[in-house]
């Protein structure tokens, strides 16, 4: 089964160096299963003893990934202004704007504590908010590690892979569109 040979490629990326966070970009074409693999991504992470926070930037993206999630019998702590936020969830799943406002932007809340960062539709999340929580920023004269330089694994998933080269620095191929046929 392909999504479980590009996790286990993955996997392989991820226990390279440690150190700063790798950033990997999973392309595949829509229907491929990407939000499956997502789901097999985190649950091994909570197997580990992590804890993933996924990342989306709509509102309807959020709402499906919950779905996706809960589905599979998975609990999560949905980061956003209509949810109260469970942090204690094995699972985040969290807007990056509210992400953005609350730890970046207010200071509300701390970076919210994560050893794998998975963004859902990674093309549109190449904004400089998104770099603010990779990176980091400099907030009130202070600067703020983003997740890369805590050393958190990111891993994003598109079927579009345009302008990631900013943020991402390997790509995996998921699958062809000539395979699903």
């Amino acid at each position: 089964d392909y999504q479980l040979t590009v996790l286990d490629k993955i996997e392989d990326i991820r226990s390279g160096d440690k150190g700063l966070g790798k950033s990997i970009l999973g392309v595949a074409p829509p229907g491929a299963g990407k939000s499956r693999i997502m789901i097999e991504m985190c649950k091994r992470e909570v197997e580990r003893g992590g804890r993933p926070l996924v990342k989306v930037h709509r509102k309807m993206l959020l709402e499906q990934m919950v779905k996706v999630f809960e589905g599979a019998g998975i609990r999560v702590g949905v980061i956003s202004p209509d949810y109260v936020p469970d942090y204690d969830a094995p699972v985040l799943i969290g807007s990056s704007q509210t992400l953005f406002s609350r730890a970046v932007r207010t200071s509300k809340i701390d970076f919210p504590e994560a050893t794998l960062i998975v963004n859902d539709e990674a093309h549109q999340q190449t904004s400089m908010t998104e770099r603010a929580l990779a990176f980091g920023a400099l907030n009130e004269g202070f600067i703020q590690s983003g997740y890369l330089a805590r050393g958190v694994d990111m891993v994003g998933f598109t079927a579009t892979p345009l302008m990631e080269q900013r943020v991402y620095s390997h790509l995996v191929q998921i699958v062809q569109y000539s395979k699903l046929r």
